[in-house]
């Protein structure tokens, strides 16, 4: 995953350019992402806590992350 992942980094900034988008823009859509990675975790890890159900938790998280790979919006 880590690899895919810093293989495809380098290029996404073109690949955002040629569809018509500012670097501001870039920029920040590329910022929220790190953003969003950076607080799901803990905010995950916090509610199987309080629910005693890690597992559970654990396969919710990932039913919805291949869910939104299923629309692009990952």
């Amino acid at each position: 995953m880590y690899a895919a992942f810093g293989v495809a980094s380098p290029f996404w900034p073109r690949f955002f350019e040629t569809r018509g988008m500012a670097p501001e823009q870039i920029g920040l859509l590329l910022g929220l992402g790190t953003m969003v990675r950076l607080l799901a975790g803990p905010v995950a890890a916090r509610i199987a806590d309080r629910l005693q159900r890690l597992r559970g938790v654990l396969a919710a998280v990932t039913a919805l992350a291949f869910g939104l790979e299923d629309f692009g919006l990952s």
